[in-house]
């Protein structure tokens, strides 16, 4: 299988981390081992729960609804691609980016590990839809409705300009899949997609 980039972007709740899951699990019945995941969202939510004196600011932050400073979030991704990443043929992005600064990194980064053939996966649903998969979720983050309504705004302020970003680049391919149908079908969609 040759060398490919996955972004995954979407709302909170639109089902990245679960389609992420699935493709990982079809890539495994084709006998692909070569796969890497950065799950950026997964690594700062990590971070926060510690004690330090930055997680706990980061702490305060989530509390008051606020989006974490671009500098932490791409702390988060960046250091775990540094310490992690061997080259794998698969990449999968979950998580980043959430705002056009940290896109120009995430660029210039896929540019460094000489990364070709990248692919934007954009799930796209309502933020109805969004509210209920995350209430059905339950998780600490997800529980404060001002939080959620955040996020969702932060998301819909800032994703055209990523995806324009991204488009105009000439580097990616961007696939829209509609997120509002069950998992399995989003899954076969974004295999149709992705055509591997």
């Amino acid at each position: 299988m040759q060398e490919y980039t996955i972004i995954f972007i979407g709302k909170s709740g639109a089902g990245k981390g679960t389609q992420i899951k699935s493709l990982l699990e079809y890539l495994s019945s084709k006998n692909e081992s070569s796969v890497a995941c950065l799950e950026a969202g997964q690594t700062l939510r990590d971070f926060i729960s510690s004690d330090t004196y930055t997680s706990r600011l980061a702490q305060s932050n989530n509390t008051k609804g606020r989006l974490q400073p671009a500098f932490l979030a791409i702390w988060a991704w960046v250091d775990k691609m540094v310490h992690s990443f061997s080259g794998q043929k698969i990449l999968c992005v979950d998580g980043a980016p959430r705002k056009l600064n940290e896109a120009y990194i995430l660029d210039e980064m896929f540019d460094f590990y000489n990364r070709h053939n990248r692919i934007i996966v954009h799930i796209n649903v309502n933020d109805e839809w969004a509210k209920d998969r995350l209430k059905d979720r339950a998780r600490n983050d997800d529980t404060d409705i001002e939080s959620v309504d955040s996020r969702l705004e932060w998301f819909n302020e800032n994703s055209k300009g990523i995806l324009s970003f991204f488009e105009e680049s000439g580097k990616y391919k961007i696939f829209t899949i509609h997120g509002e149908q069950t998992i399995e079908q989003v899954h076969t969609d974004i295999i149709n997609a992705l055509q591997i």
